[in-house]
């Protein structure tokens, strides 16, 4: 499953890209909806607009997401490990990948509630997009987007910050 390894990659590096955009742009903030909800409908703009369809927050897969981050998360934030796949049949060539979101150490990365209303711009998601499918269509990476069949975004609250787990299922 070297493809699913590549795609883990590039996950990982779109959302250190979201991540590391916070800080630029503002825009309204969503009324009554939750930290979690916001992080999950920016990663998920990011993913329609890279994939070029619309995507829906697998329910199931999110719930598996949601698991791994505390499985996989210590007390003091440390992600180890940062990404993995898992579902894995070989046969079916099928699969499921996630991807932490973390810093350069190794930590799951935190968003305020203030950081996480900069995330609905849509120049931000935009932006994002564009490194993510710039990085997609690569030489270093070589991966059929059509065959992705789920994604999900899980945002975890724990304190006063937000968390992110982000994975996707490809079949074929």
């Amino acid at each position: 499953m070297k493809m699913l390894k590549k795609a883990a990659a590039v996950l990982l590096a779109a959302a250190m890209s979201l991540v590391m955009l916070t800080a630029c742009g503002g825009g309204s903030s969503s009324v009554a909806k939750t930290d979690e909800q916001k992080v999950e409908d920016a990663y998920m703009a990011v993913f329609e607009e890279v994939l070029g369809k619309e995507c829906t927050n697998d329910v199931a897969l999110k719930a598996q997401l949601k698991d791994i981050f505390a499985k996989n998360v210590a007390d003091d934030n440390k992600a180890n490990p940062t990404m993995g796949d898992f579902n894995i049949d070989e046969a079916k060539q099928t699969g499921s990948m996630y991807s932490i979101v973390v810093d350069d150490k190794g930590y799951a990365v935190g968003l305020t509630s203030d950081e996480v209303n900069q995330l609905n711009n849509p120049q931000f998601v935009k932006d994002v997009a564009g490194q993510y499918s710039a990085l997609l269509k690569s030489d270093a990476v070589s991966i059929d987007m059509s065959k992705i069949t789920k994604v999900a975004v899980a945002g975890i609250k724990k304190g006063d910050k937000t968390y992110t787990i982000l994975g996707f299922t490809i079949e074929g």
